[in-house]
């Protein structure tokens, strides 16, 4: 199990790149239940749990349908497969560090506290997390790193705000 899950700490460590992982049909579709998972985890402490789960799965379907779309307007379709299997895979091990950073936040609001350094560590994973995605969209693009990044951070707005819209008014606190 622990080999299963290595590249996708090393990809999150920028060392290894998505070439570097096998173009497994098998490895995509565990890895994918990992993102949509930990993304249903991470939903679930301001949403029902029909709610987290529908987050999780939209959250992936957009990662995939932005990077596919990419990976189509650059002519690297031959890259699919490793490229959405670092992206989610890699995208579970961050998510799973943010948890517990997100349970912390959560506990804060509804204590009606100010923010406070826990959205501090939230910062940093999401800084983190674009750099993995730009990480791994640099070389399955075969571009550079400030225009991978770009790329990244637009990916991210656009889920976040669909996600935003999609889930308006459904938050518990």
């Amino acid at each position: 199990m622990l080999a299963l899950i290595r590249p996708f700490f090393s990809i999150c460590l920028l060392r290894l790149r998505p070439q570097d992982l096998p173009a497994s049909s098998l490895l995509l579709a565990l890895s994918m239940l990992a993102y949509t998972a930990c993304t249903a985890l991470a939903h679930s402490a301001l949403l029902s749990p029909l709610d987290a789960v529908i987050g999780g799965v939209v959250d992936a379907l957009l990662l995939c349908g932005l990077t596919l779309s990419l990976l189509a307007l650059h002519r690297r379709w031959a890259r699919a497969v490793q490229t959405l299997t670092a992206l989610v895979g890699a995208g579970a091990v961050t998510t799973l560090v943010a948890i517990p950073f997100l349970a912390w936040r959560v506990g804060v609001m509804r204590a009606g506290a100010p923010a406070g350094i826990e959205m501090a560590f939230i910062a940093m994973i999401v800084v983190w997390n674009l750099a993995v995605i730009a990480h791994v969209l640099r070389h399955a693009l075969s571009t550079s790193f400030a225009v991978a990044v770009v790329i990244a951070i637009v990916m991210y707005l656009v889920s976040s705000q669909v996600l935003s819209v999609m889930l308006e008014g459904r938050m518990t606190l």
